[in-house]
């Protein structure tokens, strides 16, 4: 008898993968990691290029917004296949998606009320903090 589970309507469903992009970037990041700390181990590799990703992502949205600057900054950074560039910017990626699903869903919550530039802060970084995290684990996924 087949058991009701592979019966069902919805069969072996999984999550979807991840881009093969980042896999790519995570691996040369971490070899340009390991190049410059002697490490190793995946779990302090996946650390460092989740910290340095989440710098980047920072800056990049810390960026001028100019139309015509930030194209020519783009265009830099394809020239130059920086992986922490590529892991923080790349739009298949979507690492800053991660920031500004977060910040969307504190706003929310607050039901769209605006805080004090300090408290935002302080937000903004808590909420990096858990990107991070959330980046180091996965990155850990994919070094392993």
């Amino acid at each position: 008898m087949i058991p009701r589970a592979l019966r069902s309507p919805v069969m072996a469903m999984a999550r979807p993968a991840r881009p093969r992009e980042e896999t790519a970037a995570v691996r040369e990041a971490a070899d340009a990691v390991r190049a410059e700390t002697g490490l190793t181990a995946a779990d302090p590799v996946a650390s460092i290029i989740a910290r340095r990703v989440v710098e980047a992502a920072r800056a990049y949205l810390d960026e001028e917004m100019d139309p015509f600057v930030a194209a020519l900054k783009e265009a830099q950074r394809r020239l130059e296949g920086c992986p922490f560039d590529t892991l923080a910017t790349d739009a298949t990626i979507d690492t800053l998606g991660l920031f500004v699903a977060a910040r969307v869903q504190r706003l929310q919550a607050r039901q769209g009320r605006m805080i004090p530039s300090q408290d935002d802060e302080a937000e903004c970084g808590e909420l990096w903090a858990g990107v991070q995290k959330t980046l180091w684990r996965r990155y850990l996924k994919a070094l392993r």
